[in-house]
C-alpha cells in the first residue's frame, strides 16, 4: 500500500499535550465519580512530577522535545485536578451555562415568528425550525422516527454541518466585501459563529464544531497549519473547561467519534478505494462509511440500535442538507430585512427544497434505512466489527512503520490493487452482513411486556395486544423488539389499541406488494371494532378482519418441538370459567400424551396469569391456595401480573426470553 502519511494520534504541540492532560483528567473523574477522586489524581500527578524532578537522569533517554511534552501533559493534568478540587463537576470551570433567556430566547422566538410568516405548511415550519435551530424536539413524530431509522437525525442537531455552512456563507461574503484584508473576514466570521453558538444555548456538539473552526482560523491567521490531533485535543479541552458536565456524554461521544472517523478512518479508506480519484461521490462514500463505523459502538451501547443503510442515506441527504440550509438562512435574512420583491422568491425556492428534503427523509427511512433494534447485539456482528477495527489499526501502523510488518517494496501494482480492493469490500460488506444477520436470526419474544390491565405479546408471527393500551412508552418498547419480524396476525381486545393496530397494519400494506398471495388477519372480540376496521379504506384488501370469540381467556399455542410453557391469561370473567378449564384440560391431556413415562408430575409446563381488575372480588392468592381444589394440576404456575412482571421465573422450564433479568 502506498505511503499516505496518516495523521498522528498524539498531538504535535505543547498546548496539544496540555489539552490531552485536561481531557484525560476530566474523563477520569467523569468515568469514576467517586468522592475524592480529584484529590487522589492531584496527589498522583504531584508524586510523578516530584519523582521526575528527584531523579532527572531516569528520563534522559527521552528527547528534549518529548520531555517538554511530558511536562506540559502533567501541567494539564495538575491544572484540571486542582480546579476539580475547588469546583467539582457539574459546575463550569470558566462560566456557567446560560439559561434560555434574553437575546438567545428572543432569537429563537424571532426565527419561529419569521417562519410562520412564510408560505411553509405547518410541518415544513417545524422541520425548518429543527434545521436552523439544530434541535429535533420540534420535529413531527413521523418524520423524527423516519430520520432515526435512516440514520440522519444528526441533521437536526447543531453540529459541524450547521456551523460549516454558516461560516462558509459569511466567509465567502466577507472575502468579497473586504477583499483588501486577509484577517478581517476570518475574525468577523468567528464572531458571528459565536453569536450563533450563543443563540443555540451552547450545545456540546456545536461547541466542539466552533472549537475546531476557532483553532483552525487562528492557525490560518498566524500562518500555522493546525494538525488534526492538536485540534481534537484543543477541542476536547475546551468542552472539559467550559461544560465539564457534558464531557463524555452521548452527544460528546457521537460528535467526537464522527470527527475521529473523518480524521483517521477516512484517510485509510481513501488509500484503499480509488486512490487517485478525488470525485465528489467517492469522498462522500468514504466519509459516510468512516463516520458510521466510528459512531457504531456508541449507538449500539446507548441505544441498542443501528441504521445499517445510513451510509447510503447520508450519501445524498447530507449534501442536499448543505443546499437546504443556505437557502433557509438566506430566506430568513431577507425576510428579517423586509425586502418586498426578493423575499417571496427565495421563500418559494426554499419551499420546493423543503418538500423534496422532507419526502427524501420519509422515503429513505423506510426503504434504505435498515434500522435494527436489539435487546442484545448479535455476537457475529460484534466480531465482524472488531475484525474491521483490527484491520484499520494494522493498516494505520503499517503506513507509519512500513518495515514493521515486513512489507515488500517490490509488490506488483496488480497484487496491491487486489489487496486494497479485498480489504475495502470486506469493510463495506459489514453493513449488508449486519442486515442479513439481524433479519435471519430467530429472536421471537414469547412475552414482551406485561402490566396491570395490559399486555403485549409476540408468538411466532402473531401479535397480541391484550387489555387497555394506554401506555405509549410500553408499546414503543414492544414495537422496537418486533421491528424485524414479519407479522401475519394481530389480535386486540380494546378500542384503546386501535391506533397501535393501524400502525402495525402498515407493515401489512408494504408486504402486499411483495407477497401477492399473502393473507394477513386482524382479529378482535368486539364486533363494533371489527365492522369499523372493515370500513377503513386505508387497510389493504388482502387483510382479513375477523371477530374472534375468546372472551377473556387467551391461549398461546405450544411451539412444535419447543419446551416453552403455555401461557394463559384470565381476567376473572365468570362467563368464561368453562372456557378456561376446558383449555387447561386440553393442555394437560396433550402433555400426558407427549411426556415420557419417567417425567415428573410437578414439572412446570404452563403459566396462568391472573389479571383481575381492582374492583374484582377474586384474589390471585386464593387461586394459588386452592389450586388443587379447583382441579388445576401442579404443572401450572399461577402468578399475578405483579409477580409475573417482577419475577425472573428462574425455577421454571421456559424459554429464556421469558426472563425479566
Amino acid at each position: 500500500m502506498k505511503k499516505t502519511n496518516f495523521p498522528n494520534l498524539l498531538p504535535f504541540s505543547k498546548g496539544g499535550f496540555a489539552g490531552l492532560g485536561i481531557g484525560l483528567t476530566t474523563g477520569l473523574v467523569r468515568m469514576f465519580p467517586v468522592p475524592g477522586i480529584a484529590l487522589l489524581s492531584f496527589t498522583v500527578y504531584i508524586s510523578i512530577l516530584f519523582l521526575i524532578c528527584l531523579y532527572p537522569k531516569e528520563i534522559r533517554f527521552l528527547r528534549k522535545q518529548n520531555r517538554e511534552f511530558c511536562f506540559w501533559f502533567l501541567f494539564g493534568c495538575l491544572f484540571t485536578s486542582a480546579i476539580l478540587i475547588y469546583r467539582p463537576i457539574p459546575h463550569s470551570f470558566i462560566f456557567a451555562k446560560p439559561a434560555k433567556q434574553g437575546f438567545a430566547l428572543e432569537f429563537q422566538k424571532q426565527i419561529r415568528s419569521i417562519l410562520k410568516r412564510s408560505s411553509f405548511s405547518k410541518e415544513e415550519i417545524l422541520v425548518a425550525e429543527g434545521l436552523v435551530l439544530g434541535t429535533s424536539k420540534s420535529l413531527p413524530s413521523s418524520l423524527k422516527e423516519k430520520a432515526k431509522k435512516g440514520g440522519v437525525l444528526h441533521l437536526f442537531a447543531a453540529s459541524g454541518l450547521h456551523l460549516g455552512i454558516f461560516l462558509g456563507v459569511f466567509l465567502f461574503t466577507f472575502k468579497k466585501l473586504f477583499w483588501f484584508s486577509r484577517i478581517l473576514p476570518l475574525i468577523l466570521s468567528l464572531l458571528l459563529g459565536f453569536v450563533y453558538l450563543y443563540c443555540l444555548d451552547f450545545p456540546v456538539s456545536f461547541i466542539r464544531a466552533y472549537s475546531f473552526a476557532f483553532y483552525s482560523f487562528i492557525g490560518t491567521i498566524f500562518y500555522r497549519k493546525a494538525h488534526p490531533s492538536d485540534i481534537l485535543s484543543y477541542s476536547s479541552a475546551t468542552v472539559a473547561l467550559v461544560l465539564p458536565g457534558d464531557f463524555l456524554s452521548v452527544g460528546f461521544l457521537l460528535s467526537f467519534g464522527a470527527v475521529f472517523g473523518i480524521f483517521y478512518i477516512k484517510p485509510i479508506l481513501d488509500s484503499l478505494f480509488l486512490t487517485k480519484s478525488k470525485h465528489f461521490l467517492k469522498n462522500n462514500l468514504t466519509l459516510s462509511i468512516a463516520c458510521s463505523l466510528a459512531s457504531f459502538p456508541f449507538l449500539v451501547h446507548y441505544f441498542h440500535s443501528y441504521s445499517f443503510g445510513s451510509i447510503l442515506v447520508n450519501l445524498f441527504l447530507v449534501p442536499f442538507a448543505g443546499i437546504v440550509l443556505p437557502s433557509l438562512y438566506l430566506s430568513l435574512g431577507l425576510e428579517f430585512l423586509s425586502l418586498p420583491y426578493i423575499s417571496p422568491m427565495t421563500w418559494l425556492f426554499s419551499e420546493v427544497l423543503m418538500k423534496i428534503f422532507m419526502r427524501s427523509v420519509l422515503e429513505s427511512g423506510d426503504r434504505l434505512g435498515f434500522w435494527i433494534f436489539w435487546e442484545k447485539t448479535p455476537r457475529s456482528i460484534l466480531i465482524y466489527f472488531c475484525l474491521i477495527c483490527f484491520t484499520l489499526i494494522v493498516l494505520y501502523f503499517q503506513d507509519k512503520n512500513p518495515f514493521l510488518f515486513g512489507k515488500k517494496e517490490d509488490d506488483s501494482k496488480t497484487s496491491a490493487f487486489r489487496k486494497r480492493g479485498f480489504i475495502f469490500l470486506s469493510i463495506l460488506c459489514f453493513f449488508p452482513f449486519g442486515i442479513w444477520i439481524s433479519r435471519t436470526e430467530k429472536n421471537f419474544e414469547t412475552i414482551d411486556f406485561v402490566r396491570k390491565g395490559s399486555a403485549f405479546f409476540l408468538r411466532g408471527k402473531s401479535v397480541f395486544l391484550l387489555g387497555n393500551c394506554y401506555s405509549a412508552s410500553s408499546f414503543d418498547t414492544f414495537r422496537k423488539k418486533i421491528f424485524s419480524v414479519k407479522i401475519d396476525e394481530i389480535y386486540f381486545e380494546k378500542e384503546s389499541c386501535l391506533r397501535y393496530v393501524l400502525e402495525l397494519s402498515k407493515e401489512f400494506r408494504k408486504e402486499e406488494k411483495e407477497e401477492l398471495h399473502s393473507r394477513k388477519r386482524i382479529q378482535t372480540v368486539d364486533p363494533k371494532l371489527a365492522e369499523w376496521l372493515r370500513a377503513d379504506p386505508t387497510l389493504g384488501k388482502s387483510i382479513a378482519i375477523e371477530k374472534k370469540k375468546l372472551f377473556s381467556v387467551f391461549p398461546f399455542p405450544l411451539e412444535d418441538g419447543s419446551s416453552s410453557p403455555a401461557v394463559l391469561r384470565f381476567t376473572g370473567d365468570k362467563k368464561s370459567y368453562s372456557d378456561l378449564f376446558s383449555l387447561i384440560s386440553f393442555y394437560e391431556s396433550l402433555w400426558k400424551r407427549m411426556d415420557p413415562p419417567s417425567a415428573s408430575p410437578d414439572y412446570i409446563k404452563g403459566i396462568l396469569i391472573l389479571d383481575f381488575p381492582k374492583w374484582s372480588k377474586e384474589s390471585p392468592d386464593d387461586w394459588k391456595k386452592f389450586q388443587k381444589l379447583l382441579g388445576i394440576s401442579s404443572s401450572w404456575k399461577m402468578m399475578s401480573v405483579e409477580d409475573f412482571f417482577a419475577s425472573s421465573l428462574s425455577e421454571t422450564n421456559r424459554d429464556p426470553s421469558l426472563s425479566f433479568h
